[in-house]
Formats: C-alpha cells, structure tokens, sequence
C-alpha cells in the first residue's frame, strides 16, 4: 500500500512540476492588418503605361469600417499604406498602421482608394 501511494504521490509530483515552467511565454499576436493587391484588368489609370502595372513608390488610402455599414472603426480613416513593389501585384505597408478591433468577434470592412495625394 505504501509503494502504491508513494508512486501515485511521485506522479502527480512529475505533473505539477512539468506543468510550472517559467520559461513558457504566451504567443502574441498582434493583430496588425497587412494589405496586398493585385491587378487582374485594366483599367482608368493604375500605374504603368498599360494601366496594369504597380510602379512602385506608389500609395493607397484606406477605411476601417463597421461590417456592412460605413462608420468608421477604430479610428481607421483615411491611412496611407506605400508600395515599393513593381508589377501586377504590390504588398503595402504604413508608418501609421491599422489593428484589427481588440474585440474579436467585431466584423469590419475595408475601403481602399487609389490613386492618393501625396502628403
């Protein structure tokens, strides 16, 4: 009976000290909105002597809205992401960027713009 409760106590001991470990660190997302465009038409005016082609050096403007609706969201109005990409598809990125809602389930949408005035 003791060597059963000693090893049951031993078990239990192994489980509480490999689950404390103060070297776990949460993960951490930061909820930073990444914008990529591509160009599939062509159209008025985008860029490039075809009008299909980012050119790099070039900007869009962009909205945070309430899902369905056109209320801004979060303070998100009107930020300017840059490309220096060229070609038919660009990443963009801001000095100012844009965070998800810290709430989870909130659904938003988003409004780009181009061409942008320059700042």
């Amino acid at each position: 009976m003791k060597t059963n409760l000693l090893s049951i106590m031993m078990t239990v001991a192994s489980f509480i000290f490999a689950s404390c470990s103060s070297n776990d660190e949460p993960e951490v997302y930061d909820r930073k909105v990444k914008f990529s465009s591509g160009i599939s038409a062509n159209l008025a005016k985008v860029g490039g002597t075809d009008g299909n082609q980012w050119e790099g050096n070039e900007s869009i403007g962009i909205y945070m809205v309430g899902n369905k609706t056109t209320d801004v969201a979060e303070g998100a109005q009107n930020i300017r992401y840059t490309t220096t990409s060229t070609g038919a598809s660009a990443t963009f990125t801001s000095t100012t960027p844009i965070y998800y809602p810290v709430n989870i389930l909130s659904k938003v949408d988003f409004i780009a713009y181009h061409p942008t005035t320059p700042r």
